[in-house]
C-alpha cells in the first residue's frame, strides 16, 4: 500500500490519506477535509463527569483512536471506527475543563487528527445557600460588633467550573443583581474550577430573582441563580398586647413600591391592621412605626405579621404578646435559615436588671435541641440594654424557636422560626436529562428525605435517601433529573420530613444547548448538517430558514420544540462559507448564540492519482502521478489563493529512480530517507517518502500536477 497527503496552509490545515493497491490503477478525488466529527452537545459546564456523544465519518476503517479534549484524557480513553470508516456515535466522560473553545483530538496509528476549537466551555457557579433574605451582608472581618465567624444578611460562598484556566478574579469584582460585593481574588487553577470563597453582598435588595456577573477576563453572566426573599424585625418582638402598643417593623428583600396609609390591609399583627403611615420601599427595605388598634391582642400569644407588598408575606409567630410583659425585647430578623454562624441583633428595651452573662443564649427549640449562641456581656442601664450582634453558633431545625436568656430570671423570645436553606451545586442545567446537581440543605425538620422524592421543575429525579438529625441539616444529595426541561428557572421541590414539600423557585436555571452532526465542513452551499437541542423554550417553534452561520440563514423546516424544550435531529442545508468560525444563532422566539459553533477548513483541494503502466514485472519503472485543483471559489474576505504540501510515500517492493521528481506549479522538492532532505540522497534505495511544497498559492480553480519514478523490484 502508498499513502498520499494533501496539507492546506492558507485558511487552514487538513490532512487526507489515501491507501492504494500496488497492483491496481486507481484514479481518486478526494476532498481534504474528508474526517468529520459531531458532538452532542457542542459545549458543556467543564465540571468533572459531564458527558458527551462524539461520532464520525470518512476516517480510516478499523482504526483505534486516542480522544483527547482540550488536551484532557477523557472515558472511555478510546473510539474504533468501522469497516466503513464511520465512528458510531459513543458517549465520552470529560473531566474538569477550562473555558474556551478546546480542541478535539484523535490519535490513530499512522497520525492524528485535531479538531480546532470543536467542544466549547461555559462557567457555571455553585451558590451556598443559593438564596438571602435581603439585608446587606456582614461579617466579623468587616463589623468588630458581630462576634467572631459570624455573618448576617447576605453572604454566601461561591464556587465554580469552566472559569479560564489560571485567570484571576479581582477581589471585590463580583456583582449580585447589580449590587457590589466584598470577597478575597479568586485564582482559577488549570483546569478552570474556580474555588470556594465567601461573598457578602454590600447593599440591600428587592424581592426576586438577581443575576451574578463574574469577570474572569470575559463577563460571564449567571441569569437569576440567586434568589432575595423578605424578612422582617420587630421592635419589639415580645412586648404588649394592649390598643396602642407601638411597634416598628423593619423590611428586607421586598418589592420596592409604596404601601398605602392604613385603614389599607396592607400590614397586620394578629390579623389587627396596624395603624400606620404610608411605607415606601427603597431596595427593597423600610422601616415603619404603628400601633395596635382596638381591641388589642390576646394575652401570651403568638401572632403571624403579614406585609403585602402586592404578595403577602407571612411572618408567623412573629409577635409574641403579653398583657403585662415585662421584660420588652427586640429581634432581628424575626426568622432564620438554619444555618450555623447566623447573626442576629438583640434589645432590651425594658424591665431587665443586672448584666447578661457572656455567652449565656440559647436557642430552644421544639425538639429541645439546644444550640449555644454567642454573646458578650451586655450590661443593662436604666433597664434596657442596646442592640447587641448574637451569633447562634450551631444549626438549628425547623420550627418555632425561643431565643432564651436570664436577666436576673430566665425568659423566651418566642419570636423566631427557622424555614429550610438550600445549597444548589451547579446552579445551570443544560436541559438534558440525565444532568445531575447536588443539593444540601440546613433549618429541615428531623426524619428521612426519601429516594426520589425531591422534583426539578416538576420532573421526577433519582437520588439516594437523606436522613436529617435533629441539628435539620440535609447532607449532599446527588440529583439527577430524568427527563429534558426547559428553559429558564426551574423550582426545587424537597419534601421536610414530617412537615410537607417546600419550593425554592427559580433554584435551578436551564439554559440552552445544542448538538451538531458535523461540527467541520468545506464551506460547499447545500452540506447538510443535523442540528438538535436541549432546554429551548417549552412548545415553542423555531422557523424555518432563520438558524444562521455567521448571519448567514441555512435552509431548514420549521423547528418543533416540545413542552420538555427538546427537539430532535433536524436536517439543514449550509449555505456557502468561507474559511473561518461561524457562531450559530437559534430563534425560539428569543435568540440564543452559541459562539464559533461551526468551523470551516479551506482550501479544498481534490487529489487524483495515477499509475502506468497498470501492471509490471520485476525491473519495470512505474510512473505515479498527481494531479491537484484548488477547487475553492473566491468570497468576499477569502485570500485570492491557497498554499499546500503534496507528500507520498513509496509502495512496499518498489525503489525510487533517481532524478524523477519533478513538480507544477514551482516547488520545493524534499526526499525522506530518515529525515527530510531538500537535497536529493545519491542512494535512490534509501528513498522512502518525497514531498513538495509550492513556492507560491495556487490561485482558485487553478491546477497543478507532480510525478516520481519507482523500479520494481
Amino acid at each position: 500500500m502508498n499513502r498520499s497527503s494533501v496539507r492546506g496552509k492558507g485558511r487552514g490545515v487538513r490532512s487526507v490519506v489515501i491507501f492504494l493497491p500496488v497492483h491496481l490503477l486507481v484514479l481518486l478525488s478526494v476532498p481534504s477535509y474528508a474526517a468529520k466529527i459531531g458532538l452532542d452537545p457542542i459545549m458543556g459546564d467543564g465540571a468533572a463527569g459531564r458527558t458527551m456523544a462524539i461520532s464520525g465519518v470518512n476516517f480510516d476503517a478499523g482504526v483505534t483512536y486516542t480522544i483527547l479534549v482540550g488536551g484532557y484524557p477523557v472515558g472511555p480513553a478510546t473510539v474504533a471506527s468501522d469497516g466503513s470508516g464511520v465512528i458510531p456515535a459513543t458517549a465520552l466522560r470529560l473531566p474538569a475543563l477550562p473555558r474556551g473553545n478546546l480542541d478535539v483530538t484523535l490519535s490513530g496509528a499512522s497520525f492524528t487528527r485535531t479538531f480546532t476549537g470543536a467542544y466549547r466551555v461555559w462557567p457555571n457557579i455553585c451558590l451556598s445557600p443559593a438564596q438571602g433574605d435581603g439585608r446587606a451582608g456582614q461579617d466579623w472581618q468587616y463589623n468588630a460588633a458581630i462576634p467572631v465567624g459570624g455573618w448576617a444578611g447576605m453572604v454566601f460562598l461561591i464556587q465554580g467550573t469552566g472559569f479560564a484556566a489560571n485567570a484571576t478574579i479581582n477581589a471585590n469584582s463580583i456583582t449580585v443583581g447589580g449590587v457590589t460585593t466584598t470577597h478575597p481574588a479568586i485564582t482559577i487553577t488549570a483546569d478552570g474550577s474556580m474555588p470556594s470563597s465567601t461573598v457578602m453582598v454590600n447593599s440591600t435588595m428587592a424581592d426576586g430573582a438577581k443575576d451574578i456577573v463574574i469577570d474572569d477576563g470575559a463577563t460571564n453572566i449567571f441569569p437569576g441563580t440567586y434568589a432575595v426573599h423578605p424578612t422582617i424585625g420587630l421592635s419589639p418582638a415580645r412586648g404588649a398586647a394592649a390598643t396602642g402598643t407601638q411597634v416598628t417593623i423593619t423590611g428586607w428583600g421586598f418589592a420596592d413600591g409604596v404601601i398605602p396609609a392604613s385603614p389599607a390591609n396592607n400590614v397586620t399583627i394578629g390579623g389587627l391592621i396596624l395603624t400606620r403611615p404610608a411605607v415606601t420601599i427603597t431596595d427593597g427595605y423600610f422601616t415603619v412605626t404603628g400601633t395596635i388598634p382596638a381591641p388589642g391582642l390576646a394575652n401570651n400569644t403568638s401572632n403571624p405579621v403579614v406585609i403585602n407588598d402586592g404578595t403577602a408575606n407571612n411572618f408567623p409567630v412573629a409577635y409574641h404578646s403579653y398583657t403585662n410583659p415585662g421584660q420588652v425585647v427586640a429581634v432581628w430578623p424575626v426568622r432564620l435559615t438554619g444555618i450555623p454562624l447566623e447573626a442576629l441583633q438583640v434589645q432590651g428595651i425594658s424591665g431587665l436588671t443586672g448584666s447578661i452573662v457572656a455567652d449565656s443564649m440559647r436557642i430552644n427549640e421544639t425538639n429541645n435541641q439546644r444550640s449555644v449562641v454567642t454573646n458578650p456581656t451586655i450590661a443593662v442601664a436604666g433597664g434596657a440594654f442596646p442592640q447587641t450582634w448574637v451569633v447562634v453558633n450551631g444549626a438549628v431545625p425547623y420550627g418555632v424557636n425561643r431565643l432564651r436568656f436570664t436577666n436576673p430570671q430566665a425568659f423566651n423570645v418566642q419570636s423566631l422560626r427557622t424555614v429550610p436553606a438550600l445549597t444548589v451545586c451547579p446552579v445551570l442545567g443544560d436541559g438534558a436529562a440525565g444532568w445531575t446537581t447536588s443539593l444540601t440543605g440546613w433549618g429541615f425538620n428531623q426524619g428521612n428525605v426519601n429516594a426520589d422524592t425531591i422534583t426539578v421543575g416538576g420532573t421526577a429525579t433519582t437520588h439516594v435517601l437523606d436522613t436529617v438529625g435533629n441539628n435539620g441539616i440535609m447532607g449532599m444529595i446527588p440529583v439527577t433529573v430524568n427527563a429534558p426541561l426547559p428553559n429558564g428557572p426551574r423550582n426545587v421541590r424537597v419534601n421536610n420530613p414530617g412537615v410537607g414539600n417546600i419550593t425554592w423557585t427559580g433554584a435551578v436555571v436551564e439554559r440552552r444547548c445544542i448538538g451538531l452532526s458535523f461540527i467541520t465542513g468545506p464551506g460547499t452551499a447545500g452540506e447538510r448538517v443535523l442540528i438538535s437541542g436541549t432546554g429551548f423554550t417549552a412548545s415553542s417553534t423555531i422557523p424555518q430558514n432563520t438558524i444562521t452561520f455567521g448571519g448567514t440563514a441555512a435552509a431548514h423546516r420549521d423547528v418543533y420544540i416540545g413542552a420538555n424544550g427538546t427537539f430532535s435531529a433536524t436536517v439543514m442545508d449550509l449555505p456557502a462559507l468561507g474559511g473561518g468560525t461561524y457562531d450559530v444563532v437559534t430563534q425560539d422566539p428569543v435568540s440564543e448564540t452559541f459562539p464559533s459553533a461551526y468551523r470551516v477548513i479551506d482550501p479544498f483541494v481534490a487529489v487524483s492519482k495515477y499509475r502506468n503502466p497498470v501492471r509490471g514485472t520485476v525491473g519495470d519503472i512505474v510512473t505515479f502521478s498527481f494531479s491537484f485543483t484548488n477547487t475553492d471559489f473566491p468570497r468576499v474576505g477569502d485570500p485570492p489563493a491557497v498554499g499546500f504540501v503534496l507528500w507520498d510515500t513509496l509502495p512496499p517492493l518498489t525503489q525510487y529512480v533517481g532524478a524523477s521528481s519533478t513538480c507544477y506549479p514551482e516547488a520545493k522538492a524534499e526526499w525522506f530517507d530518515g529525515v527530510w532532505n531538500p537535497v536529493e540522497p545519491g542512494i535512490p534505495a534509501n528513498v522512502k517518502a518525497l514531498r513538495w511544497t509550492l513556492l507560491n498559492k495556487l490561485p482558485p480553480a487553478a491546477s497543478g500536477w507532480a510525478r516520481f519514478q519507482v523500479q520494481v523490484q
